[in-house]
């Protein structure tokens, strides 16, 4: 197996923007109601669309995302209005549905944009791999689920 955090450290450290969260239940399908998609909460949309994507109401787009470092693959970008509040949320490809299984419950999901809508995504999935990439941010796994303010990154 190999130590997926230096390459998502390093990808994350020259992006444009980074999302980090950790994977639910409800994400893998291990709850019979939830589909294999990743939630992104509303104060972190601005790296799944932009202000001109919102004001153009474009709901739905389709990128290109470079997962693990090295498989090629798309992933759907979505949001909708549920209960009155939009809702953004990220559907993979099948190429990486198998890293959304129950077993990956738990797990870092990392977004990383760079200009020109060129996207990378790690899931790290072992307590090593998590503790070097929060470390190195230092963040606490309190303070995931949102994006990685770019200050930040330049100050570590």
């Amino acid at each position: 197996m190999t130590d997926l955090s230096i390459p998502a450290i390093n990808d994350s450290l020259q992006g444009d923007k980074v999302f980090c969260k950790f994977i639910s239940a409800l994400e893998t399908g291990e709850n019979p109601q939830g589909e294999r998609s990743i939630l992104v909460p509303p104060g972190s949309s601005s790296i799944l669309f932009s202000p001109v994507h919102l004001s153009s109401h474009i709901q739905s787009r389709t990128i290109q995302i470079i997962l693990q470092g090295e498989i090629n693959s798309t992933a759907h970008f979505k949001w909708s209005i549920h209960n009155q509040r939009k809702q953004y949320s990220i559907h993979p490809d099948s190429d990486w549905q198998e890293l959304l299984a129950p077993e990956y419950t738990g797990a870092l999901f990392i977004l990383i944009s760079y200009a020109n809508d060129h996207y990378k995504a790690y899931i790290l999935n072992t307590d090593q791999e998590i503790e070097a990439f929060l470390g190195i941010h230092a963040l606490t796994p309190a303070e995931t689920n949102r994006n990685i303010i770019q200050k930040e990154l330049e100050n570590n």
